[in-house]
């Protein structure tokens, strides 16, 4: 991830504080988002190639900060479950809010060149994609030092559990599913753990 100084930090935060309000990125032009940083449209190119440069980057710096605060957290608990309700609790939030990376992406979708998404933000999302994986995978091992799960050898398995839960929070927060975000959360836990020692007497993570 490329290290940003604090006009660039300002100029990607104000693109990401437009976006939340709702502005159209095809219309949003140089001048506003200049405007919205405080600093005039030529000072923009002294820090980014393009408008749509600058979009990109703002949210591969979203998604950047999110991955890490999240994973911090989940570092910062000490239980195995208390562990999980950050996570859930985190993908609930996203399926209720229009201000994470996520939602922000889709939204920019349109005024962004495919290429150019491909391009830049394959190694970066690969990238968080293993610290993702990596995180989850502790947080296992933590369960099952713990005596609360038995995940199986095949660290894959235990990430597709992780993903499929995970997902599923997603969905159900979105389609209204659930009145109740924290049973939401509760059930989304049950079904964390119960898949987890689908495996029976496997060892699990080594």
């Amino acid at each position: 991830m490329a290290q940003y100084n604090d006009k660039q930090l300002v100029i990607l935060e104000s693109v990401i504080r437009l976006m939340e309000e709702g502005v159209d990125l095809r219309d949003l032009k140089a001048a506003d988002i200049a405007e919205a940083a405080g600093i005039g449209k030529g000072t923009l190119y002294l820090y980014f190639s393009s408008k749509e440069d600058i979009i990109l980057q703002a949210l591969l710096h979203r998604l950047d900060v999110q991955v890490k605060q999240v994973v911090g957290r989940v570092a910062e608990k000490e239980r195995f479950r208390e562990k999980c309700l950050v996570i859930l609790r985190f993908c609930r939030g996203v399926s209720a809010g229009d201000a994470s990376a996520f939602r922000l992406a889709m939204k920019a979708i349109g005024s962004l060149e495919p290429s150019r998404i491909l391009e830049e933000g394959k190694a970066f999302l690969q990238q968080r994609e293993r610290d993702i994986a990596r995180a989850l995978l502790e947080v296992a091992r933590c369960g099952k030092e713990e005596g609360v799960i038995a995940p199986p050898e095949d660290a894959a398995y235990t990430l597709l559990v992780f993903n499929s839960v995970i997902q599923g929070v997603y969905h159900a927060g979105c389609s209204g599913a659930y009145a109740d975000g924290e049973k939401l959360e509760e059930d989304a836990y049950t079904l964390l753990v119960r898949a987890l020692n689908e495996s029976g007497n496997k060892n699990g993570i080594e």
